[in-house]
């Protein structure tokens, strides 16, 4: 597996994200080897406090980053991305893909946990067109009600 680091300008700010090998997938034996298109390029989006490293053992293996092409993205105000004082999920999203813009990619799939599982379903309702498929990982795609907190810590409480 290889891997690099790049930085995308994105209208005066930087967004960082590691890219995997971006060599298209090979089918057959060594006489006749025939190159096949990858699927929709694969974006991990890490959770709140994180960075995209933070994916890296899980998205880069041999089973995933030889069949997709791969990308970790450090959200804004993350890992070594700038820092701006807004940072709301549509600012995100757009950042994302803005990203994608960058790397003249018409679909991506997202992959998000925690925030950046929001910020992949805001991704995917602001520019539908843009997104092939979403994976939210331990993030409902509405907040938790006042009566549902209430019974789950009370259960907690009791064990």
């Amino acid at each position: 597996m290889r891997e690099r680091s790049q930085d995308v300008d994105l209208f005066g700010f930087k967004i960082t994200a590691i890219e995997g090998d971006q060599t298209k997938g090979r089918v057959g034996d060594e006489a006749e080897m025939q190159t096949v298109e990858k699927p929709h390029t694969l974006f991990f989006l890490h959770g709140l406090m994180s960075q995209g490293r933070s994916w890296r053992s899980f998205s880069l293996n041999d089973e995933i980053s030889t069949k997709r092409d791969v990308f970790l993205l450090d959200l804004r105000n993350h890992g070594e991305s700038d820092h701006h004082k807004s940072m709301t999920y549509e600012e995100m999203a757009t950042d994302v893909i803005r990203f994608a813009d960058q790397r003249e990619l018409e679909k991506v799939t997202l992959i998000g946990h925690n925030i950046g599982g929001k910020t992949a379903m805001v991704a995917a309702t602001l520019f539908p067109d843009r997104v092939a498929g979403l994976i939210s990982l331990d993030t409902a795609p509405t907040g938790a009600s006042s009566e549902n907190k209430a019974k789950t810590l009370a259960s907690i409480r009791q064990i």
